[in-house]
């Protein structure tokens, strides 16, 4: 029995919201020979798509460690207090940058410069589509979060944000977008939690995954497999570089561990 960590975006599902059958057929079969499928994202429990949780995980790692659930039951959940939710909402009106705050069950967002990512449009899109309303931070006096994702415009002081942000937040730059999780969580404390709870070494565990914010996953495992869709840094880290969703790679790398029969 292994336990495996899966990245959502650009691994199990492509970005454009789209997850191949193979993946699908890929969780299905892992879980019906005894190993243990864990969802490992930054993104927060609210916004898990319906057709992946009809996959049937056997756990979840949301938010970049701060929420995890294992068969149903929640073993972890983190979060910024109000007041320091706050003082970052207030440092990043100061420095110009566009935020989208993250918790559980709720987002909100503070965005006046309008900078597009389209990653993080489509996922607000996918959860509008669903009903979910995403709110303002200004007026409601339960505004608190758990990780915040920040963009910045050609105006923004993004460095003296980082430097004042650093000492409550564990940054993670993805180039175009910063995800800022509470300070000392990540996805590898996730990986870490579960492989804990489960009996498990972090040694003989797998995780698949395709960007920047995965890399600190893969390295904490054993045998990190990697998207072809991955920039050359996070290949870099990779026992096996496997092709794109659209390629069927998650089906593919699982073959190639040894983890599936062809």
């Amino acid at each position: 029995m292994s336990i495996i960590f899966f990245d959502i975006d650009g691994t199990v599902m492509d970005l454009d919201g789209t997850i191949p059958p193979s993946a699908v057929t890929a969780v299905r079969r892992l879980r019906q020979a005894g190993h243990h499928c864990v969802i490992n994202t930054g993104r927060p429990r609210l916004a898990l798509d319906p057709q992946l949780m009809d996959m049937d995980f056997d756990g979840l790692v949301c938010s970049c460690g701060q929420y995890i659930q294992l068969d149903g039951k929640i073993i972890r959940h983190v979060g910024f207090d109000r007041e320091t939710s706050r003082k970052i909402l207030e440092i990043g009106r100061r420095c110009r940058v566009d935020m989208y705050f993250e918790e559980a069950e709720r987002i909100w967002c503070d965005t006046p410069h309008g900078v597009v990512n389209r990653e993080l449009r489509g996922a607000i899109a996918r959860l509008e589509a669903r009903g979910v309303r995403v709110g303002q931070p200004d007026g409601d006096p339960d505004f608190h979060f758990d990780k915040v994702c920040v963009l910045t415009a050609p105006d923004s002081l993004r460095e003296e944000f980082l430097a004042e942000v650093a000492p409550m937040c564990q940054v993670i730059d993805r180039g175009n977008m910063l995800e800022l999780p509470v300070r000392g969580y990540s996805k590898a404390s996730g990986c870490l939690a579960v492989a804990q709870a489960l009996g498990e070494d972090l040694a003989d565990c797998y995780a698949i995954g395709d960007s920047a914010n995965d890399l600190e996953m893969l390295q904490c495992v054993g045998h990190p497999l990697v998207m072809g869709n991955a920039p050359a840094r996070v290949q870099a880290v990779a026992e096996y570089v496997t092709g794109t969703p659209a390629e069927d790679g998650l089906y593919h790398a699982m073959v190639h561990a040894g983890l599936l029969a062809e």
